[in-house]
């Protein structure tokens, strides 16, 4: 009894080379991981065309059973099958214009033996299916077939995927390995492959691959540049934006972690690393920092830099990540800028005895800014109107009230009262500018308060020196000495001393 026996040599990554020996023939064929069940149907219809003998010792199952289960494969395979011959062999090879033989192949060839899965990739009944060229197959794009077939029969075997037609006009993607078959003299016989219809994964990879152009084209379009990281390999991929924004074209910086580090401000490397490794390594919940990168014209800019790691390895160890920069240059400039201002403004209200505070009159809670020297017992912060008050005379109490509730839209406040500041009494001027709501109540304040304790005691002092001028004037006028002697000295402490209100 004949016998074939067939094996499967690991080759490469992802093919095998698959060997069919019999007793009159030996045949080589390099094919892909998906082909092994085509190539074992394969050697079932070279059992039908070459001669063998029956003398040989059996190696193997017997062929009738092997014969068995390969036909089992190619029935119940869930990928299509088919087979096709051409009518007589052609020769391929630099003495033949391949255009003709090509056109031949396309009309001569025709499909002898399809399984169940292909008729279904078609959507054709297997009488629909059995003898069609092609020529028929590739109606739609006719170029497309003269092509795939110069190509397939050039190597010998083809992997590609390509866009057809089933029976009824409707496009689809099919994934498919080919081998041709040759007669003993080297001719063309025909060739069998097998395919799958990978129209759905096509149209979810274009929908991904839309959604990242989306995702990219909205991140680019704020000015955002894109950096994908694979944190295995060092291997990164910087959008064209995020090149731009370091005044770069898209060929000028290579794709390595290497070419970022270098770039950040000696400055600012070490902490970034540290806030980096610390969210790799699970310490944080989110990777967030801001520091200086190199430009091409040698200056720095601020970027922020987030990102978030997307694929893990099966140790659990980050294998992508995925992020942004954001250049916040203008930002940290005005950042820089109000810092200054605040500066010159602390220095101006320390030299002019202020303290600035803002008020939110729904809730009567008063925050009080930065002063070098505070005017009263209080730090920056957030304190209730009781403690406001409390700091108010008991005297003036009623007086800074009554000036509260006169404000209006054409009167802010602007009132002068004592406050108590430990054991001491402090004379404080307070103005503010009044924000109403739409029904025209107070909402808001913001104001400064100023020590003038010394202005007043200047003041109290002008006044006893007035008076005491104006005693002596009067005495003068009225040309008698007087009946006592009058100490400036006291008059002076008079009025320096606290009077009572």
């Amino acid at each position: 009894m004949s016998q074939i026996l067939i094996t499967f040599l690991p080759l490469l990554k992802g093919a095998f080379l698959l060997r069919t020996l019999t007793l009159s023939f030996q045949e080589t064929i390099l094919v892909s991981g998906g082909l092994i069940l085509a190539a074992g149907a394969l050697a079932v219809a070279w059992r039908t065309q070459r001669p063998h003998t029956s003398n040989q010792p059996m190696e193997e199952t017997p062929l009738p059973q092997s014969e068995e289960m390969l036909e089992l494969f190619f029935s119940q395979s869930l990928d299509g099958f088919f087979f096709m011959t051409l009518d007589e062999p052609l020769r391929w090879d630099e003495t033949v214009d391949k255009a003709l033989v090509v056109n031949d192949l396309l009309t001569r060839q025709r499909v002898t033996k399809v399984n169940e899965a292909m008729l279904k990739q078609y959507g054709a009944t297997r009488e629909e299916f059995l003898g069609i060229t092609p020529q028929a197959l590739f109606a739609h794009d006719p170029e497309q077939g003269r092509q795939i077939f110069h190509n397939l029969f050039n190597a010998g075997h083809l992997h590609m995927d390509s866009e057809e037609r089933k029976m009824d006009g409707t496009p689809m993607w099919i994934e498919g390995d080919y081998i041709c078959t040759y007669d003993a003299q080297g001719r063309v016989t025909g060739h069998f492959g097998i395919q799958r219809d990978v129209t759905h994964r096509r149209e979810m990879e274009k929908a991904l691959r839309e959604a990242e152009e989306r995702w990219q084209y909205a991140l680019e379009g704020a000015g955002d540049g894109v950096w994908d990281w694979n944190v295995q390999t060092g291997q990164v991929y910087y959008s064209r934006q995020w090149k731009r924004m370091l005044g770069y074209m898209e060929d000028e910086i290579e794709g390595t972690v290497e070419a970022w580090e270098k770039r950040v401000h000696p400055d600012d490397l070490a902490p970034t690393m540290e806030t980096l490794n610390k969210y790799l390594h699970g310490l944080t919940p989110a990777y967030v920092n801001e520091h200086r990168l190199l430009c091409k014209n040698g200056t720095y800019k601020w970027i922020m830099d987030r990102g978030k790691v997307v694929e893990y390895t099966a140790q659990g160890q980050p294998q992508r990540m995925i992020g942004t920069h954001t250049d916040i240059t203008q930002r940290k400039l005005a950042e820089q800028a109000l810092q200054n201002q605040q500066k010159i403004l602390y220095e101006a209200q320390s030299i002019a005895n202020l303290q600035s505070w803002t008020a939110d009159l729904q809730t009567d809670t008063f925050h009080v800014g930065t002063s070098k020297d505070h005017i009263l017992d209080m730090v920056t912060g957030v304190y209730p109107l009781e403690h406001i008050l409390n700091i108010v005379h008991p005297a003036d109490r009623d007086h800074m009230l009554t000036a509260w509730a006169e404000i209006s839209p054409e009167k802010p406040l602007d009132v002068e009262y004592r406050v108590l500041d430990q054991d001491e009494v402090k004379w404080v001027h307070v103005r503010a500018s009044i924000q109403f709501d739409q029904n025209g109540q107070p909402s808001s304040a913001l104001g400064i308060t100023q020590d003038i304790t010394a202005h007043k005691q200047t003041e109290n002092l002008i006044q006893a020196q007035r008076d005491l001028a104006r005693i002596e004037a009067q005495r003068f006028v009225e040309g008698a000495r007087p009946a006592f002697q009058v100490d400036a000295g006291e008059v002076e402490a008079a009025y320096v001393r606290e009077p009572d209100r």
